[in-house]
């Protein structure tokens, strides 16, 4: 665990939200519509008049369906990137007092 300036960060915490992100993203991906686009005839006739602005709302909704997911992908990246950080910067300082003060006797 990493203490600077009376708070501490656990990189293993970070670890699991980092999981807990690629898990949600891979439901995300998971349940996500393929591109297509709608044939007029899916909205029958009286729907014909909706089709364009269904297709566009259904477009728009996978773009943002979408944004989240790469969102999803680069919070985990950004938390597991997070972790490894305090992880070196944990091993750096506990070398440089080793170095300083000698081995630790066992």
């Amino acid at each position: 665990m990493s203490v600077s300036d009376g708070f501490a960060v656990d990189p293993a915490v970070l670890e699991a939200h980092a999981a807990t992100l690629e898990a949600a993203e891979r439901r995300l991906a998971g349940g996500m519509p393929g591109p297509g686009v709608l044939s007029p005839d899916a909205f029958g006739l009286v729907g014909r008049l909706f089709a364009g602005a269904a297709s566009e709302a259904a477009e728009a909704g996978v773009a943002v369906l979408e944004a989240a997911r790469r969102g999803l992908v680069a919070a985990a990246a950004s938390a597991r990137e997070a972790a490894a950080t305090y992880r070196e910067a944990d091993l750096a300082a506990a070398l440089a007092l080793e170095r300083a003060t000698g081995p630790a006797s066992p």
